[in-house]
């Protein structure tokens, strides 16, 4: 029952969008070398060569060639230039036009492929401990909980997200959210 609910929402085509080309998820504790770049707080990310960079192979970090994950790119959201007071403040503060980017340009406005990724990115960093897969769990997170407008627009999605959330939590180590992976 908890391995159902902890993968409910993960489809084939889910898998297919963010599996690595050699469909091997590997265990990455440590975060790539300063060239490599891995999704900011704002998710934007920039492609990471196949094979491991020569600061990761001095520093002794082997990166198995094909075996980077192809998480969705994760919107900025446009800027607002003509915006005063507390509209501005809204448009920075929540993410809900971000979250509709992500939903029609990453998974064709699919709100459960979305929930997948989420999933997905918890089980690799869950039981493969990749970090990459942390770091875009964290970034789907925090999206969707900066979206306040798009609770009302999408009630589903929502009610969805807090039972995924909810078996997550119950799943993740005591530490999880405490450690220094979770600040």
């Amino acid at each position: 029952k908890d391995w159902v609910e902890l993968t409910q929402f993960i489809s084939p085509l889910v898998v297919a969008k963010i599996e690595p080309v050699n469909s091997v998820v590997i265990s990455r504790t440590q975060g790539p070398a300063q060239d490599d770049e891995l999704p900011d707080e704002d998710g934007v990310k920039a492609p990471k060569p196949a094979a491991a960079s020569q600061k990761d192979q001095d520093a002794g970090i082997n990166i198995e060639p094909n075996t980077t994950l192809s998480f969705s790119t994760i919107p900025k959201g446009r800027s607002r230039h003509k915006a005063v007071g507390a509209e501005l403040t809204k448009a920075h503060f929540d993410k809900s036009e971000a979250l509709g980017e992500l939903l029609a340009n990453e998974h064709g406005g699919r709100e459960n492929d979305l929930l997948g990724e989420l999933q997905f990115a918890f089980i690799c960093f869950l039981l493969a401990y990749n970090i990459e897969a942390f770091i875009q769990w964290k970034n789907l997170v925090m999206m969707l909980c900066a979206s306040e407008d798009a609770t009302r627009a999408r009630p589903q999605l929502f009610a969805d997200l807090l039972r995924v959330l909810h078996a997550q939590l119950l799943q993740a180590p005591e530490d999880f959210l405490g450690g220094a992976v979770g600040a």
